[in-house]
């Protein structure tokens, strides 16, 4: 079988889409079949490395060359994919967001919802949607570098802000101020792939330390206490790793997931970052640090937090439908 899978990773839209994919990419490669990922819009030229022994390509697919065309996107994308071109094939689309009516796709996973075992709802004539948060899907290598030993210090010593690829609402600027209300400059890294925006923070804050993009994130990730972020895959990652995570939303609806996914797995939801002052982000992140019970907690939840077979069932399922 042939699969287009088609998504975006740049410093607009970020790098979660992509991960999830090169993941699924790897699932198909498993069964047999023949994945080929489409990348459109323009590509960070910090994954052309990560890209290598992968079959690739700038723009949108020929529908007529593939048998199943799966789409990975941010909602503008989406909205605007000349659906009418993929009505002969079968489409799928993974959804970080509850798309409104009009659906076009056959299939869809929204893998940040309530726990619903593969309930399906039916959206307007022709999609079937599986939701829940069993279709999360993160890199592989999260699930192996939890099992390395770790110390759970008595006060958090290490702090990381990570806000993805992409940080429309200047997030990052905002806690490492909040850390600065505290004192914790010492103590904290920022990571930011866009280099421009890195080195003026970097003037402006020369007391942070700060890092590019970054290919071995899983390994970065683990050497740190506390993650401050904005959710995305992010949230599930830290959970993945048993570190505890403050999420700084963008908007309410950011807001409402990391909410949802904070009733199974605690992370501290601080709240809209336009609607955070100073003192209580840094109230928040200065109670982390304190909290030797809670970062204990969050770490020993590490192996039950997330299910390490999300793409394994997402292609499970998409075989099923197309039988």
């Amino acid at each position: 079988m042939r699969v287009a899978i088609v998504t975006v990773a740049n410093t607009v839209f970020g790098f979660g889409h992509y991960s999830r994919c090169k993941t699924i990419v790897q699932e198909f490669f498993s069964r047999n079949a023949k994945p080929f990922l489409f990348l459109i819009d323009s590509v960070a030229r910090h994954i052309d490395k990560d890209l290598s022994g992968t079959t690739w390509k700038r723009g949108l697919p020929v529908p007529e060359d593939f048998d199943l065309v799966l789409f990975d996107l941010p909602e503008q994308l989406y909205r605007n994919l000349p659906w009418e071109s993929y009505g002969k094939r079968f489409t799928v689309a993974i959804n970080m967001f509850d798309y409104a009516d009009p659906r076009y796709e056959d299939l869809a996973f929204l893998p940040m919802d309530d726990e619903k075992q593969e309930t399906m709802q039916m959206r307007g004539d022709c999609t079937r949607q599986y939701s829940g948060f069993q279709y999360v899907v993160i890199n592989p290598q999260f699930f192996q570098i939890r099992k390395r030993a770790k110390k759970i210090s008595q006060k958090a010593n290490k702090i990381l802000i990570s806000m993805g690829g992409a940080d429309p609402e200047n997030l990052t600027e905002l806690a490492v101020k909040a850390i600065q209300t505290i004192g914790l400059e010492n103590n904290c890294t920022a990571i930011i792939p866009d280099d421009e925006r890195r080195h003026d923070l970097s003037e402006i804050y020369p007391n942070i330390e700060y890092l590019g993009y970054q290919d071995n994130l899983p390994d970065v990730m683990y050497e740190y206490d506390i993650v401050i972020m904005n959710g995305g895959l992010t949230r599930y990652e830290t959970s993945c790793l048993g570190i505890l995570s403050i999420a700084i939303s963008i908007h309410q609806i950011q807001y409402a997931i990391t909410e949802r996914w904070n009733t199974r797995h605690c992370c501290i939801n601080a709240g809209i970052g336009a609607e955070l002052s100073l003192e209580k982000l840094g109230g928040l992140i200065w109670d982390a640090v304190e909290d030797e019970s809670l970062r204990r907690q969050v770490f020993e939840n590490r192996f039950t937090a997330v299910p390490e077979n999300g793409s394994k069932k997402i292609v499970d399922i998409i075989y099923q439908e197309m039988k």
